[in-house]
C-alpha cells in the first residue's frame, strides 16, 4: 500500500488549497528538529500518484535522497524549517516540534501567497496547537504519513535535509558516529557519549534518560 491523494481530493473538490506537513528528528538524542511543508495541486495528482512515494520511514537513505529529488522535480511549493538544540533544551521538545511545523507552514504560505482560498493543512498524528493562528484549517490524520502523499512527501524532504545537516556535524564530532545514526541513540552513539561526554548539539534531558 502506498499513500495516495484521497484526503487531498476531499478538499480539492471544494476548491481548497491543501498543504501536507510532517516533522522528523523528534526522538533523536542530538541535533535540531526539522519540519517540511509541501503543496501539490490537483492537476499534478495523476503523475505524482504514479511515483509511488512512501513516507521517509519506509525508505532507505538512498531511496529517500532519490525520492526527494523526484519531489522537487514536480513542485517548487515547499518549505523546510528547523528548531535548534538550544531551543529544545530551553523550552522542550513539544514546543520545538510545534514551532518547527508552524514555521514550515508559514514559510510555505509566504512563498505561494494564496489568495481567497481556504487553506487545509494535513497533519500527521495529532493537531498542532495554535496552527489556526496562521489562517488555516488543520486536519489531523493518524498515521498520516502512510496515507497522504502530501504528508509523506513533507516527511521525506525534511528527513533528507536533517540527515544532510547531521552528516556535516559528524565531521566536527566523529566520536558520536552521527554520519551513521543522525543523532539517534544507537550503540555507537551511546558509547561515544560515555567516553567523550556530551557536546553542544546534544539534548540534555534526552541523553540523561538514555544513559540512566
Amino acid at each position: 500500500m502506498f499513500p495516495d491523494f484521497s484526503f487531498e481530493k476531499l478538499f480539492w473538490d471544494k476548491k481548497c488549497l491543501v498543504i501536507g506537513v510532517d516533522e522528523v528528528g523528534r526522538g533523536a538524542l542530538a541535533g535540531p528538529i526539522y519540519a517540511g511543508a509541501i503543496c501539490f495541486y490537483p492537476e499534478e495528482a495523476e503523475k505524482i500518484q504514479k511515483l509511488k512515494i512512501k513516507d521517509c520511514k519506509a525508505l532507505s537513505p538512498v531511496q529517500r535522497i532519490q525520492t526527494s529529488k523526484t519531489i522537487y522535480e514536480y513542485t517548487s511549493a515547499f518549505c523546510i524549517s528547523s528548531i535548534s538544540t538550544d531551543v529544545i533544551n530551553k523550552k522542550g521538545i513539544s514546543y520545538a516540534n510545534r514551532e518547527a511545523l508552524k514555521l514550515a507552514v508559514r514559510g510555505l504560505l509566504d512563498k505561494i501567497k494564496p489568495k481567497e482560498k481556504k487553506i487545509i493543512v494535513l497533519v500527521d498524528g495529532y493537531p498542532v496547537p495554535d496552527l489556526e493562528t496562521l489562517g488555516v484549517t488543520q486536519v489531523s490524520i493518524l498515521q498520516g504519513d502512510s496515507k497522504s502523499i502530501s504528508i509523506a512527501s513533507a516527511s521525506v524532504i525534511a528527513k533528507v535535509a536533517r540527515d544532510t545537516y547531521m552528516i556535516t556535524l559528524h565531521e566536527e564530532f566523529p566520536m558520536y558516529a552521527w554520519k551513521e545514526n543522525k543523532g539517534y541513540g544507537t550503540k555507537r552513539h551511546l558509547e561515544g557519549l560515555k567516553k567523550h561526554k556530551s557536546c553542544k548539539y546534544h539534548r540534555t534531558l534526552f541523553i540523561r534518560k538514555a544513559l540512566s
